[in-house]
Parts: structure tokens; sequence; C-alpha cells
């Protein structure tokens, strides 16, 4: 196994680890994101990927913040230190930012491969993304504020979009499909 193979898969493996730490931890465990940041830039990325992990996290940091103000999801605040800001500044809790920088990370190693494939990104995400949210919902860190089917499918559609455009924003990325030495 190559050295960049080794990267990719450890690089898949932490953001595992940081959903783990931030979906049953909340913001105390999401120190975890901050780890990782610090062992892709060492291992993995370059000066260049800051603006990638920063556009992809806001976004999905944004639309998360819209879902919840909306009410079509409900974040356990039990372990959140949000809590203690008034909702409309904060409606998603920090530990979901956090985990959305250590997911953009994987547009540059790990799902390099769907930057080609945009209709492929597209249906991967419509099913992964709400797989995810519903596995969080049953480890209690959120409820969906409507039915599971109107919550799943709101998710369905949402992830269908973004994947590609997370895909397409690596993509325009300076050395896109190549890690840092």
């Amino acid at each position: 196994m190559g050295d960049a193979t080794q990267r990719t898969i450890a690089n898949l493996l932490l953001t595992q680890l940081v959903w783990f730490a931030c979906v049953l931890g909340g913001d105390a465990w999401a120190v975890a994101a901050l780890l990782h940041l610090l062992i892709y830039r060492q291992w993995l990325g370059s000066d260049a990927d800051w603006p990638l992990l920063g556009e992809v996290a806001a976004i999905g940091y944004g639309v998360d913040s819209s879902i919840a103000a909306l009410g079509y999801m409900e974040y356990n605040n039990a372990h959140t230190f949000s809590g203690l800001l008034p909702a409309p500044l904060l409606p998603a809790p920090l530990w979901l930012a956090a985990l959305w920088l250590s997911f953009a990370t994987l547009f540059r190693h790990g799902l390099q491969w769907l930057q080609g494939r945009l209709w492929f990104a597209a249906a991967l995400g419509a099913i992964a993304g709400p797989l995810t949210y519903y596995a969080g919902i049953q480890l209690g860190a959120a409820s969906a504020g409507s039915s599971m089917w109107v919550f799943l499918l709101l998710h369905a559609v949402l992830w269908a979009i973004m994947t590609p455009l997370f895909a397409c924003l690596a993509r325009r990325m300076p050395d896109a499909t190549t890690s840092a030495a």
C-alpha cells in the first residue's frame, strides 16, 4: 500500500472518529476535530486546502443552522456550550461546526475521486447524507423536528446538491488530486 493510500485511509478514519466524538460527546469533544485538523495539516494538507475547508464548513454549518432555525432539526443542548447563547445567534451547536471542518478534509483526501463524477456524488450524497443524520438522531445528538420521512427527504435533496458542490469546490483548488509532501 502506497504512502498516499495510507494517508487517505488515515484521513477517512480520523474523520469517522471525529464524527463519533462530536455526536456522542458534543462540544466538549469537538476538540477532536481540531486535533484532526492539526494532523491533517502536518501529514496531508497544504496551505491551499484551508480556503476549501472554510467554504465547505461555512456552507454545511449554515445549512444545518438554517434547518435548525426552521424547526426541522432540534439538537440536544444537554451536551453543548451553545445552549448558553440565544438560539437565533447559534441555532446549531458548535460541535457541528467542528464536524463540518473535519468532514471538509475528505474532499481533498478521501472523496477526491468524486470530483469528476458529479452525478455519482449527488447519488452518494442523497443516500449517505441522510443516513449520517439518522445515525446521529439514533445516538441522541438531535431529533427530527418533523416526521422522520420529511426530515430524511429534506436531507436527501440537500446532500444531493451539496456533495457535488463540495466536489466542484475541491476540483478548482490548486493541486486538488495530490497531497503535500
